[in-house]
């Protein structure tokens, strides 16, 4: 199951790029982190963990970097998953990717951001389906445009 988002942002890749490579400054745009820190390593292979809350109660994703092109395309693949500090699924799922591309568009950039999900037994890909989708893209958009709001007031 694929959850994806694109927004224009009146940024160069390069302005934009900061935000998305930094786990530490994912708070300051992704509406799901509180928090982000980096484990070890950097660039392709790159261990990260980002704090948040889902469905009220405090999560963690821990995630290694699979594909690093600056200031283009990182994707990184959740590797493990807490809800309240016990194993359990932040997304619904029994593998989880997520991507960030920033392409140029004219004068600015297209940034999408993707979540492509396996879900682990049929009640969670029901709630993928169906319950999860609406806030799914919504957090998307905002985030987008969070970001945008950002890399556009960076200046040149």
């Amino acid at each position: 199951m694929e959850f994806v988002e694109s927004r224009r942002i009146a940024a160069s890749p390069e302005r934009i790029w900061p935000w998305i490579d930094n786990v530490s400054r994912w708070s300051e745009w992704f509406t799901e982190a509180e928090r982000g820190e980096v484990l070890s390593g950097s660039g392709l292979g790159r261990r990260q963990r980002m704090f948040g809350l889902a469905r009220g109660k405090a999560t963690e994703i821990d995630s290694v970097v699979t594909a690093y092109e600056p200031p283009h395309l990182l994707r990184w693949h959740h590797e493990a998953e807490r809800v309240d500090g016990r194993p359990g699924p932040v997304v619904f799922a029994r593998d989880a990717v997520a991507e960030v591309i920033i392409k140029p568009d004219g004068d600015g950039s297209r940034v999408t951001y993707r979540l492509t999900t396996q879900p682990g037994n049929p009640l969670y890909w029901l709630l993928l389906r169906f319950a999860a989708r609406g806030p799914i893209h919504a957090s998307f958009k905002t985030s987008l445009n969070r970001l945008a709001a950002l890399a556009e007031d960076a200046g040149p």
